[in-house]
């Protein structure tokens, strides 16, 4: 296997160093991270607002079949976020679409969800909860030791494969 040169190591360094680790960057090239920074995160909250409202719509739908079923199915006893999901299965899993419900049920209000996104790192401001660290923390079920796993996520600037490495001790 061949070695890489200086040059390679250098610039593969310079290529992988954090925003935070760049304050030597060109003025424009800096306002370029920023920008690119900036619509991650708004990608990032976008992407955990969808989640949690994909999970708010299947809850609906759990609480009051009637109002989502035919009469044939209802009469069938048709579960109506069952039926949902298999509508979707060609795109998603049911275990996204459960995840999703999930979410929703452990953090029921916009409130919540708020909190949620604008979670960061003081350390490493750039950080933000993705959807696979909620999937991993509504496998959770006590509240107090879900919300010692977010704090953890937070201060540490934990990955989700940290996180799910972490639920994996915990459980023995």
């Amino acid at each position: 296997m061949a070695r890489k040169s200086k040059a390679a190591i250098a610039a593969q360094t310079a290529i992988t160093a954090t925003i935070e680790d760049a304050p030597t960057l060109h003025r424009n090239m800096q306002q370029v991270v920023n920008t690119i920074d900036q619509l991650f995160g708004e990608a990032q909250v976008a992407s955990v607002t969808a989640f949690w409202r994909i999970g708010q719509q299947l809850h609906a739908v759990g609480q009051n079949p009637d109002q989502y079923l035919t009469e044939e199915q209802q009469s069938a006893q048709v579960d109506p976020v069952a039926l949902l999901i298999s509508l979707f299965s060609n795109v998603y899993s049911t275990e996204q679409l459960r995840a999703a419900e999930a979410f929703f049920e452990k953090y029921p209000t916009e409130r919540e969800l708020n909190r949620l996104v604008a979670l960061r790192c003081p350390d490493r401001p750039s950080w933000r909860m993705t959807t696979s660290h909620i999937q991993l923390l509504t496998q959770v079920a006590d509240d107090d030791q879900r919300a010692a796993l977010e704090e953890k996520c937070v201060d540490e600037a934990l990955t989700a494969k940290s996180l799910a490495t972490e639920l994996t001790e915990m459980r023995g």
